[in-house]
């Protein structure tokens, strides 16, 4: 029972924290894409680099 409820918490505090995660990077992206900075790039834009990476960032 005690392995259940702590694997279950687990995975409540994964979501909530992936979910702050991308709030935070939403609000990151549309205040800091105006002045493109390099280091905050959205993650999941990273993992493809060519023309189609410059269309998402911007």
């Amino acid at each position: 029972m005690l392995d259940v409820a702590r694997t279950k918490t687990r995975q409540a505090t994964k979501k909530a924290l992936s979910r702050h995660r991308r709030a935070e990077q939403n609000v990151a992206s549309k205040s800091k894409l105006r002045q493109f900075s390099s280091m905050r790039k959205p993650r999941h834009t990273t993992s493809y680099v060519g023309p189609s990476s410059k269309l998402i960032i911007r």
